[in-house]
């Protein structure tokens, strides 16, 4: 069973706290948390979404949610700069990334991938019809796998589209399946 948990949509987990917040008149300091490899290095003409993760200057940022999002891949939002207007110095990239830590070296790779094996199950229902009306248990087939519509409320997904059962949709440098 998958665990979908759509807050995490929203909201950006930052730490833990106990207490109060207690006024303070000397400085604080945030500690930063060693996330080991580095990931790319921040690059001016890419890209970037919500989630996404750069490196720079041995730092990590991550671009916030929309719709602050939106402003990682303009000039003047680079990670980590300063912007002298008259007397005055601007960090515009406070609005839109978030240090997530420091890093040395670069990102890990992951571990050999782990397969489900999969039941027979004998001959294939019908081949799915992307303008069909799915319902809670309807069985499909596509490319020799058999799916079935999950229960609801997720099953009202299953005759959307971008739903197709067995694809994957790009959005920057992540694969979505939504299936």
């Amino acid at each position: 069973a998958q665990i979908v948990e759509y807050w995490r949509q929203a909201w950006i987990v930052v730490g833990f706290c106990t207490g109060t917040i207690v006024p303070t008149s000397s400085p604080s300091f945030d500690e930063l948390t060693d996330v080991g490899g580095c990931p790319g290095e921040y690059a001016a003409d890419a890209s970037y979404d919500a989630g996404d993760q750069v490196s720079k200057d041995g730092f990590v940022f991550e671009c916030g949610p929309e719709p602050t999002s939106l402003h990682c891949s303009q000039i003047g939002y680079e990670p980590g700069t300063s912007i002298g207007i008259g007397a005055q110095i601007v960090e515009y990239w406070r609005q839109a990334w978030i240090v997530v830590g420091f890093c040395t070296g670069t990102i890990v790779p992951t571990s050999s991938p782990s397969f489900d094996e999969l039941t027979d199950v004998g001959g294939c229902p019908g081949e799915y019809a992307a303008d069909a009306s799915y319902d809670a248990g309807d069985q499909v087939s596509k490319d020799g796998f058999v799916f079935e519509c999950g229960p609801e409320p997720t099953s009202l997904h299953c005759s959307q589209i971008g739903y197709e059962p067995g694809t994957s949709i790009g959005i920057g440098a992540q694969i979505v399946e939504y299936w």
